[in-house]
């Protein structure tokens, strides 16, 4: 099963790439985290605001979503849209490894972008107030960042799978994804 699993894993990884505009996508996807991480931040008056503040862990929070958010509606309505849906039910692969597949890859680059983004973001915070020591997250910041950005990813993730088996375009998914998760944040 685990070797199905890590097929499935292969073979989306792959599709990101060969949709047309996936590349762009790929890239727009891990941009946004980045360039939001360089210039958050520069915001700030004092380092302790990044290192040790909250404000890392909201974007923790919002990282998962936004980037699940794009990748997950894809999984099933795009499969669905693309009419291989049938070819890959109808492959030697078990249904739950096609699952699981499709949701760990997800929540797996999620969570990696997230601390691509942590990580960046504390880079930016050492070269700007730079004083001779490197600067860390509190071990605290660094549990909750990690946990709770894991656990969103996880919970986006899920959910989005439930929506893109019962939405008929990517489109629609993502919309339905988008406002669950989106509106009671905003």
């Amino acid at each position: 099963m685990i070797n199905d699993i890590l097929t499935v894993i292969w073979k989306e990884w792959k599709s990101m790439f060969r949709v047309k505009g996936g590349r762009s996508r790929f890239l727009m996807i891990l941009l946004t985290p980045v360039i939001m991480s360089v210039i958050m931040p520069l915001v700030f008056d004092s380092p302790e605001e990044w290192t040790n503040g909250f404000f890392a862990v909201i974007l923790s929070i919002i990282m998962p979503l936004l980037i699940v958010g794009i990748t997950i509606p894809d999984s099933f309505a795009g499969e669905r849209e693309r009419n291989t849906l049938e070819t890959l039910l109808a492959s030697r692969l078990p249904d739950r490894a096609i699952l699981y597949g499709k949701w760990l890859l997800s929540v797996i680059f999620a969570w990696g972008v997230t601390i691509l983004f942590l990580l960046v973001g504390l880079v930016t915070v050492n070269i700007k107030f730079w004083d001779g020591e490197i600067l860390f997250y509190s071990p605290l910041l660094i549990a909750a960042n990690l946990t709770i950005s894991l656990l969103m990813a996880t919970t986006v993730a899920g959910t989005g799978v439930l929506i893109s088996l019962r939405s008929a375009t990517v489109q629609q998914a993502t919309q339905v994804l988008m406002m669950i998760f989106l509106v009671p944040l905003i």
